[in-house]
């Protein structure tokens, strides 16, 4: 898949420039499916956009499940060669372009009491630059109230990740952490 053109559900063409495998960071049991936490569930694709639908040169980031993907047509794909043949210029721009997508999110609702707030907010910075949540959660039963209910929150404490990083334990791996006041 890698070096192929494609669409998903972000509109436009991409490149897929790399793969990751995807595995599940918990457990799960539905009706007509099940996985346990470490399973492998399918594989990240790591796209590059070139185009948007009108085909007009555009630079982009983006992942997905590599099951969201579908192939381009063979017009399609003669429509992008025949434009990179025609404007070399914008090929090396394409082909310099570094892949850079935007983070994940992870939202966690607490009920942060205004006196904890500077000393919470200091100790989510001394994070390391790869933590977990239990990190996260060790530092909210210290200085937060709840984290379980909107109703009950004054704040957001929003987790960033590529959900592609995990620890061996397939635990997610979190690259930084913000807080934003609600009310």
């Amino acid at each position: 898949m890698k070096g192929k053109w494609v669409k998903q559900y972000r509109a436009g063409y991409w490149l897929v420039v790399g793969m990751k495998p995807k595995y599940a960071e918990s457990g799960f049991a539905g009706e007509n499916i099940s996985w346990k936490k470490g399973d492998r569930l399918g594989d990240w694709a790591l796209l590059v956009k070139g185009f948007t639908p009108k085909m007009k040169f555009k630079l982009d980031s983006d992942y997905c499940d590599a099951k969201l993907l579908r192939p381009i047509s063979d017009e399609e794909q003669a429509a992008i060669e025949g434009f990179f043949s025609h404007n070399p210029k914008l090929k090396d721009a394409f082909d310099q372009y570094m892949f850079e997508p935007a983070p994940a999110i992870v939202n966690l609702w607490v009920d942060l009491p205004p006196e904890n707030e500077r000393a919470f907010k200091k100790e989510l910075e001394m994070l390391t630059s790869r933590f977990t949540k239990d990190a996260v959660d060790s530092l909210l039963s210290k200085y937060c109230l709840s984290s379980e209910l909107p109703s009950q929150a004054n704040c957001l404490c929003n987790l960033l990740c590529f959900p592609w990083e995990l620890t061996d334990e397939y635990d997610q791996l979190f690259i930084k952490a913000e807080l934003v006041k609600l009310k």
